[in-house]
C-alpha cells in the first residue's frame, strides 16, 4: 500500500505557509495603528529578513558559475521591481483599504502575468482564459464595490489602484525572472533578489525617514521581527518544501486557503466587515484565478513535453 504520508505532509507544509503569509496585511494593519510608517517597517521587515538571505546566497552560490554583469544587472532589477517596488506599494495600499481587499487583489496576479506574456511575447490568450479572467475581475469589482460603499469611495479607489501596481510590479517580476531562474537556480535568484530589495529599501529609508526607527515601540520591533520571520522566512521555507512534495498544481489548490484566511482574519483581529458580496467576490476571484493557472501549468507541461514526443518519432 502507498505510504501517503510524504504528500499529506506537503499539503500541511503549503497551507501552514499560504497561512502565515495570509496574516501580513493584518500585522502590517496592526503596526500603522502603532503609528509606524511604511517605510521603517519594510526596512525592518527586510532587514531582518537579509542575513537569512546572505548565508542563503553564500552557500546556494558556492561552486556555481560566476554571473556575468547583465545577470546581476537582471537579478537587481528583479530584487529591486518584485521585492522592494511591489512592497513598498502594497505597504502603502494597506493604509487606504481593507485587508481583506488587498489580499483579493493580489491573489489575482496570475492574471496580470497572463496579460503581461501576451503584450510583451504575444502569448496566446485562449477563451478558457477569458472566461477566467472574467471571473477574477468580476469578483474584484464586486469586493471594491462594497468596500466603497462602506468606507471611504477616494481612499478604497487609491488604495486599490497602489495594490493594483503593486501586482503589476510582482507580475513584471515573474515574466522577467523567467529567464534568469534556470540559470541561477530558484533558490540563488530568490536569494540575491531579496538582497538587492533589502539594499533598495535601505537607501529609501536613508533619504526619506532616516531618524525614524529611533522612535519606534518595543511593540512596533516585535510586529516586524514577526513579520519578516513569520510572514516572511517561514512561508517561503514552508512552501518550497511542501511544493516538492505534492506538485505545483495542487499547491495552487491549497493556495485558495489564501483569502478566506486573511478575510477571517480581519473581520476577528481588525474588526473589518464581512458580507454576503465579499463572499461571492472572493469565490468568483479564486475560480478565475485557478483556471488561470492551472491551465497555464497545462501549457507549460505541453510545451516542455513536445520535444520529447518529436525526438520519440521515427524520422
Amino acid at each position: 500500500m502507498e505510504d501517503r504520508r510524504p504528500y499529506g505532509a506537503g499539503l500541511a507544509l503549503v497551507a501552514a505557509g499560504v497561512a502565515l503569509l495570509s496574516l501580513k496585511g493584518i500585522v502590517i494593519k496592526l503596526s500603522y495603528a502603532l503609528d509606524i510608517d511604511a517605510v521603517s517597517l519594510l526596512l525592518l521587515r527586510l532587514g531582518i529578513a537579509l542575513p537569512v538571505y546572505l548565508v542563503v546566497a553564500r552557500f546556494a552560490g558556492a561552486g556555481g558559475e560566476p554571473l556575468s554583469r547583465r545577470q546581476w544587472l537582471g537579478v537587481a532589477g528583479c530584487g529591486l521591481l518584485g521585492a522592494y517596488l511591489a512592497s513598498i506599494l502594497d505597504f502603502w495600499a494597506l493604509q487606504y483599504i481593507t485587508a481583506s481587499l488587498e489580499r483579493l487583489v493580489l491573489y489575482a496576479y496570475p492574471t496580470l502575468v497572463l496579460l503581461f506574456s501576451r503584450i510583451l511575447f504575444g502569448r496566446r490568450i485562449r477563451r478558457s482564459d477569458l472566461a477566467a479572467l472574467a471571473l477574477a475581475y468580476s469578483g474584484l469589482a464586486l469586493v471594491f464595490v462594497q468596500d466603497a460603499r462602506l468606507y471611504d469611495l477616494e481612499a478604497t479607489a487609491v488604495g486599490t489602484a497602489l495594490v493594483l501596481a503593486s501586482a503589476a510590479a510582482y507580475a513584471l517580476f515573474l515574466v522577467g525572472s523567467g529567464e534568469l531562474i534556470p540559470k541561477l537556480g530558484s533558490v540563488r535568484f530568490t536569494a540575491y533578489a531579496m538582497i538587492a530589495a533589502a539594499a533598495g529599501i535601505g537607501v529609501h529609508f536613508a533619504l526619506a525617514r532616516p531618524t525614524a526607527i529611533a522612535t519606534l515601540p518595543a511593540e512596533g520591533f516585535a510586529l516586524a521581527g514577526f513579520l519578516a520571520v513569520a510572514c516572511t522566512l517561514a512561508p517561503s521555507f514552508l512552501m518550497s518544501a511542501g511544493l516538492g512534495r505534492v506538485g505545483a498544481a495542487n499547491a495552487a489548490m491549497v493556495g485558495m486557503i489564501g483569502p478566506p484566511v486573511t478575510i477571517a482574519a480581519a473581520h476577528f483581529v481588525l474588526g473589518e466587515a464581512v458580507t454576503w458580496r465579499h463572499g461571492v467576490g472572493t469565490v468568483l476571484i479564486i475560480a478565475g484565478v485557478l483556471g488561470v493557472t492551472l491551465r497555464g501549468r497545462r501549457r507549460a507541461a505541453e510545451t516542455a513535453a513536445a520535444p520529447r514526443e518529436r525526438a520519440a518519432e521515427p524520422e
